[in-house]
């Protein structure tokens, strides 16, 4: 009986491991997105920059 207990507490861990990174790949995947959107957001305002630039020019 003792080795069932093991194995279910040990199961039991690594369920709550998989879980844990599953929840820190979500976050992760999160910041991801928002940065790329960030970053989108930055090379639309430098192209628009250019663009005033070119015709002060």
């Amino acid at each position: 009986m003792a080795d069932n207990t093991t194995e279910t507490t040990e199961a039991a861990d690594a369920s709550d491991v998989i879980a844990a990174l599953s929840q820190q790949i979500s976050s992760l995947s999160v910041d991801l997105a928002i940065t790329k959107a960030q970053i989108n957001a930055l090379q639309r305002r430098i192209a628009d920059l250019e663009a005033k630039q070119s015709e002060n020019k």
